[in-house]
């Protein structure tokens, strides 16, 4: 049996650390596991659901999903940009309260492009049709019931903000504004 490797990466910015630990051995997927995936989850591989079960995906209703979780021998793993168990159980780490007034969260979201159209030729024709109609770089902040539905990896860590006001105990009415992590690295 091979080893596992375990490496972490951090990418150090101003202020900020992303970290990745990278353990060999767990990508289930290409490990001939077979892999379920709800339809959300599954657009972050591909906004085409075809192109994801050609990808050897399993799509299943959450409800499907939901009754999965309870069978032992499946192993149920979440996927999200924005965890927001772990980021609450960080900042209690260090003795923070999680709670919170607001929340402004940029993220890369190519939009969905149908089929036959490139993730980048439809960002670009998203971004040209935005700033034409609104040239300042705040046209790309939304609040989160106002989010295109196009940009479905922003609409997406939405939900998961929900969760983050929810288990923080924040007021569930919080402003939530979400960005494009281009335009918010112009403001």
């Amino acid at each position: 049996m091979a080893k596992t490797i375990r490496i972490l990466a951090v990418d150090v910015g101003t202020g900020t650390q992303d970290i990745l630990l990278f353990e060999s051995g767990r990508d289930h997927a290409l490990a001939g596991f077979a892999v379920a995936v709800t339809p959300q989850a599954a657009r972050t591989f591909d906004d085409d659901l075809a192109m994801v079960e050609q990808m050897g995906f399993e799509i299943i209703t959450d409800a499907e999903a939901e009754l999965r979780k309870e069978i032992p021998n499946i192993v149920h793993i979440e996927l999200q940009d924005f965890d927001a168990t772990a980021i609450i159980g960080a900042l209690s780490s260090f003795d923070v309260d999680p709670g919170i007034d607001a929340m402004a969260i940029a993220a890369f979201d190519h939009g969905a492009a149908p089929p036959g159209v490139s993730d980048r030729r439809f960002r670009f024709d998203f971004i040209a049709q935005t700033v034409k109609q609104n040239p300042v770089p705040s046209a790309f902040a939304y609040p989160a019931q106002k989010t295109p539905a196009d940009l479905t990896r922003l609409r997406s860590i939405s939900v998961t903000a929900e969760r983050y006001l929810k288990l923080s105990d924040s007021d569930p009415q919080s402003p939530l504004l979400l960005m494009d992590t281009g335009s918010a690295a112009v403001l």
